[in-house]
This record gives C-alpha cells, sequence and structure tokens, in this order.
C-alpha cells in the first residue's frame, strides 16, 4: 500500500514534468503564454500555498502547493523570455484584488482558511484570461500538460481524502485547479486527436489503477475523463443536456458522496461523479433543454426520500442505499432506449466510464454497503449498457 507521502510526490513529479513540457513548448514556439496571467499566478501561489500550509497543518497536502508556487515563478521567467504581454485587463485586476484581500484577510483577521478560500476565488479569475484565448484559438496552447495537471491534482485530492480529518476547505485547491486545467485542456485540444488522447490517457490510468493503494484515485480521474467526450459536444453543439434530468443526478450522487463521507468511505469514483455531474449541469443552464419527464420526477421523489429517511432515522446507510436504488432505476429508460437504437448512446463514452467501474471495484476495502454499495452499483449500471452498446449491436447487425 502506497503511503500519503508517496502519492504526493507522485502527484508532484507529474506537476514537475508537466511545467518542463510546458516550458519546453513555449521555446519551440508552440505555445503563447499570457505573461499577466503568468505573473498573477506567480504571486498568488506563494500566497497560497503559505495559507494552505498554515490552514491545513499537514506538509504532505501541501508538497503540491510549494511545488507548484515554485514553478509558477520559474514560468513567469520562462513566459518573459518567450511568450507576450498583453495589458492587464479586468480579470487579471480583478484576480490581483482579490489576491490582496486575501492577503489582508490573512494578517488582519490571522484566518489563514479564509485567506485561502479567497485565493480560490482569485486563481480561477486568473484562469479567465487563458480560457478566453484558447476558446477564440485553440492552438495556442499545448494540451498535454494541462491534462497533465488535471491528473496531478486528482492525485492530490485522493491524498487529502486519505488524510481526511474533517476539513472540507482542505479540498478546495484541488479540486478547483483539477476542474481548470481540465477545461484549458478540454478547449485546447483539437476535435481529431480527443478520442486517441483520452484512449492512451484512460488506458494508461487503467493500468496504474491496478497498483496498490492508487484504484481509489485512479478510477475518480478515469471517471473525469468519461465526462469529457459529453462536455466537449455540448459546448459545440452537438447534444442538448435535459437540466431537470442533471440536476437530479447530481443531486442523488451528491447525496450518496455525503453519505458515504459520514461513514468515511468516501472513494475518488462517487468524487468524480458528483464533480463531472455538476459540470454537466453548469453546461446544461447555458446549453441545455427545460423541462421535466415521468422519470425526472420519480427520482426528485426518490432522493428526497433519501434525504428524509436519513434525517428521521439518524441513518446515512439509508441514504447511500435510496440514493443508488433510485440511480438504477432512473437508468432503466436508459437501458430500453439503448437497446431500441444503440447510435443514440456515446459508446466511448460509457467504455471509459466502464474502466473507472472495474478499477473502482478491484479498489474495493470492504464488502459493506457503504464501501461497496456504489461500485457495485456503477458497475452494473456501466456494464449493462456494454452488453447493449457493444453485444447487442452485433446480434442486431
Amino acid at each position: 500500500m502506497y503511503s500519503g507521502e508517496t502519492i504526493a510526490m507522485i502527484a508532484a513529479l507529474i506537476h514537475i514534468a508537466a511545467f518542463l513540457l510546458y516550458n519546453k513548448s513555449i521555446f519551440q514556439g508552440k505555445a503563447l503564454p499570457n505573461i499577466a496571467t503568468w505573473a498573477i499566478w506567480a504571486a498568488l501561489s506563494f500566497l497560497n500555498f503559505g495559507s494552505y500550509l498554515d490552514m491545513s497543518g499537514d506538509w504532505v497536502k501541501s508538497i503540491l502547493p510549494a511545488v507548484s508556487s515554485l514553478l509558477c515563478v520559474a514560468t513567469f521567467f520562462v513566459a518573459v523570455l518567450g511568450g507576450e504581454f498583453s495589458r492587464i485587463g479586468k480579470y487579471d485586476l480583478l484576480a490581483l484584488v482579490f489576491g490582496l484581500i486575501a492577503a489582508l484577510t490573512w494578517w488582519w483577521f490571522r484566518s489563514a482558511t479564509y485567506a485561502n478560500l479567497l485565493l480560490q476565488i482569485s486563481i480561477g479569475i486568473g484562469f479567465v484570461p487563458t480560457c478566453r484565448s484558447v476558446w477564440r484559438l485553440p492552438e495556442t496552447e499545448v494540451p498535454l500538460p494541462w491534462l497533465m495537471w488535471a491528473t496531478a491534482y486528482s492525485i492530490g485530492t485522493s491524498v487529502v481524502l486519505s488524510r481526511w480529518r474533517g476539513q472540507w476547505q482542505d479540498l478546495a485547491y484541488y479540486v478547483g485547479c483539477m476542474a481548470m486545467h481540465f477545461v484549458v485542456w478540454m478547449l485546447a485540444i483539437q476535435q481529431p486527436r480527443i478520442k486517441k488522447v483520452l484512449t492512451t490517457v484512460t488506458g494508461a490510468l487503467f493500468v496504474v489503477g491496478f497498483l496498490p493503494g492508487l484504484g481509489v484515485a485512479m478510477s475518480g480521474v478515469i471517471f473525469v475523463i468519461g465526462f469529457l467526450p459529453y462536455a466537449v459536444a455540448i459546448v459545440r453543439g452537438d447534444t442538448k443536456p435535459a437540466k431537470a434530468s442533471w440536476i437530479i443526478w447530481a443531486s442523488l450522487d451528491s447525496i450518496t458522496l455525503c453519505g458515504m463521507f459520514v461513514k468515511h468511505t468516501v472513494n475518488g469514483q462517487i468524487l468524480g461523479a458528483v464533480i463531472g455531474a455538476w459540470v454537466i449541469v453548469a453546461l446544461a443552464f447555458r446549453f441545455g433543454m427545460p423541462g421535466w419527464t415521468m422519470i425526472d420526477k420519480f427520482c426528485l421523489a426518490g432522493a428526497v426520500l433519501g434525504v428524509l429517511l436519513w434525517q428521521t432515522f439518524d441513518a446515512p446507510l439509508l441514504g447511500i442505499a435510496t440514493s443508488l436504488s433510485v440511480v438504477f432505476l432512473g437508468s432503466i429508460p436508459t437501458f430500453v432506449s439503448a437497446w431500441r437504437d444503440p447510435s443514440r448512446e456515446d459508446k466511448y463514452a460509457w467504455t471509459i466510464f466502464w474502466a473507472s467501474c472495474v478499477v473502482a471495484v478491484w479498489a474495493i476495502p470492504s464488502w459493506t454497503i457503504a464501501d461497496a454499495g456504489q461500485p457495485l452499483t456503477f458497475f452494473t449500471i456501466e456494464t449493462v449498457m456494454m452488453y447493449i452498446l457493444y453485444v447487442r449491436r452485433r446480434i442486431s447487425v
């Protein structure tokens, strides 16, 4: 079993490799980093590291913020040599304002927690210029370093969970950075290369997931990757998600996550499912369709029932069991639809989800409802879909 220190060092090494690759692409003229943005990240990263260490009191959790702060400064100097300088825009100024407020909060109120949470807002604002630039011209950024950074933060999230002491604020930095780096990667990657890159990355993580102690984290990373083809299709207008459906599914997954948290059985897959589902919810509000179906109403009633049972009997296992049961029953219309017309579903995305489930089942620590209920439910759903999309399609042909 790998220790938290070892996993944290693996994340740091991936982070360093991504920075080296990114800087190489600058010198080769393949990337044109925004100097103003990197100046902000260099300054904020040092504040982030100091406040995170003070807040968490844990050097192991703080390894990645420390490495990131040092490399951000190094990359800023590289950007000065090979990047482009844009005037400081409104987002850059807003990020600086939040950074200054965070610094004053830390100094005046002696609160590293509030300072660090404010810094996450500042870091998020600092990403906006890069996202806007890549949205217009995807070739301005090389995708691979951003994917490696996102992977490093995903592994770092598992370190926080493995050393959990009830400090939710410790997750804000890791989860936020993981999501933001995935967004930049998704915007930067060219359409013809998406499946090739995702296949390579998923295959590598699938193999790594069978190493002792890494399955819990890798299943979550793979599950998040499974959402990416769907998210890309939404942004490009190829599909329109139903707002109500995704709000309910995200809520059900969140209830399951809360129940598992209370029982100290949180794994990477359920965390990845919650992150991915709420990202789709956010996209659905911008690109999705309104309206409620009968199955939406049924699932909503099931979510409410799960919360009521949990609160009435003070039994988080009831919340977990009810939510998972409703998730499975809510999948039946998808099974029926895919059975009638398999072409309606993205076989590629479902395959990635199934790979995550295999790793998650392998990593189950004990065969209890709290530990095994969610991985087995997800595995059952994905396996049914794999049969329909692969075996049923072949029989039909």
